[in-house]
């Protein structure tokens, strides 16, 4: 094995509300593929009602992931979440659509970075970065640290509702103070902050967390397709979730932090930036492709979803990683019984 290709992911996925069976995550990425992938998906048991009714369908994420010997030191991870549903072999709806971002520094202080929920070692060529409670966790924790209250509690990530799909392109961007349009926020590649994509799109981005500057989306789709109207029925639909995981350098370092304390193992020659931003890893060296091979994708600290998982299979600073579950919903079988009772008869009559 090259001694860069080297990046391993593992944990697990909780699924709730009406997932039925478990999954096992395809891997890929040049040098993801090479070192395997062990991570689960395990849904709970299936829905059954009057009304063959579905609310929701959550995850709450734990995942490790680990690189080593990359040439260039890591300060920066994006986790990207994206969820579709499946039903008879169709896709549904937009198919895949992001659910939650987050974008964590290995130099931010943990406490505030999600503390006791993360582990994460110190900026460098190897490390790791785990989620050892569940994303929600961490981002509710993190969230109320930097803000000073309570607020918000852990939730999962919902990823049908019957919300469903935010109404990304009806929404007035305008208002939105760095220009952000639709495509570029659905596509990572310009998103702006937490808190003002709250402003923009209100409460249908169930899945953001402004104080944690995390979140950013809400459902992938609603559960229309997923109800079961007919009585004496049950139907069960396909849920798949895909995680991108992105490697970016350090920038936070000075001079005299380089080469000590918790940059001892970052070189003067990791902090790169492209435009005040960290670059990809790698980004272009190496032989290795660059996301600026995308048309339309101009810097090398760009997030463009789809620029990193098209050099996913053949870059060691970005995997990705499918799973599914089963969703199942029975609407039971209306019937009528009479339990007990009395017909009470009686009559009355008068003459003369």
């Amino acid at each position: 094995m090259d001694r860069r290709n080297f990046l391993k992911v593992a944990g697990g996925i909780g699924a709730t509300a009406s997932a039925g069976g478990a999954g096992i995550f395809a891997m890929s990425g040049g040098a993801a593929a090479q070192s395997g992938a062990d991570i689960t998906a395990t849904g709970p048991s299936s829905i059954s009602n009057d009304r063959g009714d579905l609310t929701n369908v959550t995850i709450d994420p734990s995942f490790r992931i680990e690189w080593k010997n990359l040439d260039t030191a890591v300060g920066k991870i994006m986790v990207l979440i994206e969820a579709r549903t499946i039903e008879g072999g169709q896709v549904q709806g937009e198919g895949w659509n992001p659910v939650l971002r987050m974008t964590p520094w290995l130099t931010e202080n943990q406490e505030l970075n999600g503390g006791p929920h993360i582990d994460y070692s110190k900026p460098g060529t190897t490390g790791h970065f785990e989620i050892t409670g569940t994303v929600g966790k961490a981002l509710a924790y993190a969230s109320r640290v930097r803000e000073g209250s309570s607020e918000p509690t852990a939730r999962p990530i919902e990823v049908v509702n019957e919300i469903g799909r935010p109404d990304y392109s009806g929404a007035d961007w305008s208002s939105h103070p760095d220009g952000i349009s639709p495509g570029g926020y659905l596509g990572g590649g310009s998103i702006g902050t937490a808190s003002d994509a709250e402003g923009v799109l209100g409460d249908d981005i169930v899945n953001n967390f402004p104080g944690a500057s995390a979140g950013y989306y809400g459902a992938a789709i609603n559960t229309d397709n997923l109800d079961v109207p007919e009585d004496g029925t049950s139907d069960t639909d396909t849920v798949e979730i895909r995680y991108t995981f992105a490697f970016y350098t350090p920038t936070f370092a000075s001079e005299s932090e380089v080469g000590s304390g918790w940059f001892e193992n970052v070189r003067s020659s990791d902090l790169q930036e492209d435009g005040g931003n960290s670059k990809l890893v790698m980004d272009g060296e190496d032989g290795y492709p660059s996301v600026t091979d995308t048309p339309g994708v101009e810097s090398q600290a760009s997030n463009n979803y789809d620029a990193l998982q098209s050099i996913a299979d053949s870059h060691p600073a970005v995997v990705t990683t499918t799973t599914s579950f089963g969703v199942t919903v029975e609407n039971q079988e209306s019937e009528t019984t009479i339990a007990s009772g009395s017909t009470n008869t009686g009559a009355s009559g008068g003459g003369q």
